[in-house]
């Protein structure tokens, strides 16, 4: 008989880390009984192999006092699902659903907590909440070694708590994904395109990579730049603006949401990435699984880890070709949609440039990104998660 699991995530919404929980109970439903528990199981943009538990409180209010008692409710629910199906271990992903299973901790279920964002590991010595909570976790698994190192800096404590688990990627499947069919609009484009995945958030730099391809459309004036991912209302006003004001409407385009993102990829000569913040980023993977060479700002965290064999703390102040792709110094925070072209997004356009007039450059880092992309496993990723379950880590 299988043991059962816990995977606890908010919603399975647009994100990294839905999608990653999704092939987890794709990778794990042949071991245990696997649950995914939810706050809320109305919206399912990805699909869940196992059995949906839904906490159903409601959503949280402005008032702290609703707040509270909200939080309680769904300790009270989890409580109960732990109680009734017993699982082995409850994991959980994303800041809210972490407290929430961190709060609601029976003896003998082991609670691991997951740090899938940089920002998320910078505001945990920042946190009163945080620093109570997370030293109750049995494993605090980090998604890259750059938010590992910087848990271990702040917490010296938690050095024995924390453990490195990469997301998992199935090239072949993605592979077969692309091949699904060009986007119509994409058939009457002539010049170099572009393409970046990732929801429309200002942590994702979009305003720097639009501001690029100004840069671009100089020397190459049929340059088309393709962003795939869910529109949030306020910021995708604001990139559209950008992209009017720059007369780049026939050069950008903001595509939203799409279930089959590697369609845009694999139809696309260059996957460029222009975050702020990351934490592992999935879409970077997916499109060197599509064999394509990439540009990534070298932000913490993720980027370097994938692309190069140097030390993942190592600064850069130019233009590094790496081993598996172009990385270029991290990009500003600060938002800026002025049309106002910074130095920092002149670099990201001289990357970018480098592999469009340089084809042989482009095929080398082609058939390496592959290569790197096999590296990130389902089987090197199922193995190390049934270890961190079951405790034998």
């Amino acid at each position: 008989m299988k043991r059962p699991i816990f995977l606890f995530v908010a919603r399975m919404d647009f994100g990294g880390q839905e999608r990653f929980v999704s092939r987890l109970s794709e990778m794990l439903c042949d071991a245990y009984e696997v649950y995914v528990v939810l706050f809320d199981n109305r919206i399912m943009n990805y699909p869940v192999f196992g059995t949906v538990l839904n906490l159903d409180v409601g959503e949280l209010t402005s008032s702290i006092f609703k707040k509270v008692i909200k939080t309680l409710k769904r300790c009270k629910r989890l409580r109960g699902f732990l109680n009734q199906y017993r699982p082995i271990a409850c994991f959980s992903f994303g800041r809210e659903s972490d407290f929430i299973n961190l709060l609601s901790k029976k003896c003998g279920i082991r609670v691991l907590t997951s740090i899938r964002g940089f920002a998320v590991a910078e505001c945990m010595s920042k946190n009163h909440m945080d620093r109570i909570l997370y030293p109750r976790s049995d494993k605090i698994i980090c998604v890259s070694k750059g938010i590992e190192m910087r848990i271990r800096q702040d917490f010296p404590n938690l050095k024995k708590k924390t453990a490195l688990l990469y997301n998992a990627y199935d090239c072949e499947q993605i592979q077969s994904l692309a091949k699904a069919g060009i986007p119509p609009h994409f058939r009457g484009l002539s010049g170099p395109k572009l393409v970046s995945v990732g929801t429309l958030k200002p942590i994702k730099g979009y305003f720097h990579l639009i501001k690029a391809v100004w840069v671009l459309k100089h020397n190459y004036p049929t340059i088309h730049l393709s962003i795939v991912g869910e529109k949030s209302k306020e910021y995708g006003s604001r990139l559209q603006e950008l992209i009017n004001r720059l007369n780049l409407q026939t050069n950008v385009t903001l595509e939203g949401w799409n279930a089959n993102p590697y369609v845009f990829i694999a139809h696309s000569d260059i996957y460029v990435l222009s975050s702020v913040r990351e934490g592992f980023p999935n879409a970077l993977v997916e499109a060197m699984a599509c064999r394509k060479p990439v540009v990534a700002a070298d932000c913490p965290t993720g980027p370097r880890e994938i692309l190069s064999h140097m030390s993942y703390d190592t600064a850069i102040h130019k233009i590094e070709c790496a081993e598996y792709g172009i990385l270029v110094p991290p990009l500003s925070a600060e938002e800026d949609y002025s049309t106002t072209i910074l130095p920092e997004e002149k670099v990201l356009a001289e990357a970018i440039g480098l592999l469009l007039k340089n084809t042989s450059l482009q095929n080398e880092y082609s058939g390496k990104a592959y290569s790197r992309a096999l590296e990130f496993s389902y089987e090197a990723c199922r193995s190390k998660v049934i270890t961190l379950l079951d405790g034998t880590d």
